[in-house]
């Protein structure tokens, strides 16, 4: 109880308590070329997500998405 109690306090905002966190609940993260495996510290086995569900296309190629915006100087 005291181990995850203590996260509560933690700003996210500053860089060093936001890294704390992650240290705390993840243990390591394998990068592949299509799909990234997280494994936790706070229960057994690991996480499995394909680069799919994050970018929310259905080959994996982000190649349809807009470029960087457009800047306009005044």
């Amino acid at each position: 109880m005291f181990w995850i109690c203590r996260y509560r306090q933690l700003d996210v905002t500053i860089p060093e308590q936001r890294q704390r966190l992650i240290d705390g609940f993840v243990n390591s993260v394998y990068l592949y070329d299509d799909k990234i495996i997280l494994t936790f510290n706070y229960k057994e086995g690991c996480k499995t997500i394909s680069l799919c569900d994050i970018m929310g296309v259905a080959d994996g190629s982000d190649m349809s998405a807009s470029g960087a915006p457009k800047l306009h100087y005044t």
